[in-house]
């Protein structure tokens, strides 16, 4: 199966007396070109799945494959190679955009990361990723502490596809954003599947974000998964009580 396929994936974090296992035998397929919603609790294990996905989490058994490649616990060019596959957007922009940097000096330095481009190159890009994000490119003069939360989420959106990701991994996308402006970032990632072709992971506590944006649903429980199928049909029929609990907090939101 082309896209990302998760195979009996094992994180452990912390050490000693304080380790546990926070991903516990996850199996998860992200079909090239589908969107997929990872729904579960705070502490159910979705952000570090999502980070042994882009290779900033070692685990300790399973595989990480990307059309057939393992990348579990890639190093030095097999890293490089998987990030250029797949990227990261954080919850919160304002922890992840260097505050130093310019919008334009960021997205140049994310475009030339794998690539070689010259001044005007590297101006065209930047304004070509800021309108696929549909924000204006006069903000490309701006830095992070300018911007409002919706526009610093887009600017991440814009540098992870600045790399020309197959598979974009956003963990909490719309969780540090104001309500008003949660809907249009979920409209861009909707937007960005089916103009770009793009397979996203989308990861949230909370199911209503995930059935707006997802084709298939997995939810995640103490490391596990313990139910998934497709978008429409386990909403219909949640089979597992922990599903039908989530279910119900979003019909009560």
């Amino acid at each position: 199966m082309s896209g990302l396929a998760v195979r009996g994936l094992r994180v452990q974090v912390g050490s000693g007396r304080n380790a546990h296992v926070a991903v516990d035998g996850v199996d998860l397929d992200v079909p090239a070109g589908t969107v997929v919603g990872l729904v579960g609790e705070s502490g159910s294990g979705k952000s570090t799945l999502a980070r042994a996905t882009v290779g900033l989490v070692a685990p300790v058994a399973g595989r990480i494959e990307y059309d057939g490649e393992d990348f579990a616990g890639a190093r030095g060019r097999r890293l490089r190679r998987l990030r250029r596959r797949v990227q990261l957007v954080f919850q919160d922009p304002r922890a992840s955009l260097d505050p130093r940097m310019t919008v334009g000096e960021t997205l140049a330095e994310a475009a030339t990361a794998h690539r070689r481009l010259g001044r005007a190159a590297r101006a065209a890009e930047v304004r070509r990723l800021l309108e696929q994000v549909q924000l204006d490119p006069a903000h490309a003069a701006s830095r992070p502490a300018s911007l409002s939360g919706g526009q610093r989420q887009r600017v991440s959106l814009a540098r992870a596809l600045a790399v020309r990701p197959d598979l974009i991994v956003a963990d909490e996308p719309t969780a540090a954003l104001d309500v008003s402006v949660q809907g249009a970032v979920l409209n861009l990632l909707r937007d960005l599947r089916e103009q770009s072709g793009l397979s996203l992971l989308v990861i949230s506590h909370d199911m209503a974000i995930v059935r707006y944006v997802s084709d298939r649903v997995a939810v995640m429980r103490g490391g596990r998964i313990v139910e998934e199928g497709e978008a429409a049909a386990l909403m219909a029929s949640p089979r597992n009580d922990y599903t039908r609990l989530l279910l119900d907090a979003a019909a009560g939101g």
